[in-house]
């Protein structure tokens, strides 16, 4: 099963993955979205949102922008992270992930700096 979540804002995918208060979870087996939950996070320092992520399972982290710092945490963990996707409507978004045709740029940064 993936678990995956997106920094939401208003149902759509939040511009930025650091600034979002909470974050959609999508639970997907055999290419069906099987349940759904809004995780809201128990503090407000966005630097504590990979580990505490990567504790929940995530398997998949998709968002417009991230910062490298978050990202490289992120993926030492074991979680995925596709970066550069437009903001359009969650629900369009987990089923181009699903269907395979999830748009987002492979932008590479260097440290201090964020995907965007």
């Amino acid at each position: 099963m993936k678990k995956i979540v997106l920094p939401t804002e208003k149902n759509e995918l939040g511009s930025y993955f650091g600034s979002c208060k909470q974050f959609k979870l999508y639970r997907v087996e055999n290419r069906k979205v099987i349940s759904e939950d809004m995780l809201v996070p128990p503090f407000c320092e966005p630097e504590l949102l990979p580990a505490w992520l990567s504790e929940k399972g995530i398997t998949d982290v998709i968002t417009s922008g991230i910062e490298y710092t978050a990202a490289s945490i992120l993926k030492l963990n074991g979680v995925n992270v596709f970066v550069g996707t437009p903001v359009k409507n969650n629900i369009e978004i987990i089923q181009d992930f699903i269907n395979g045709t999830l748009e987002t740029e492979n932008t590479s940064v260097s440290q201090g700096s964020y995907y965007q």
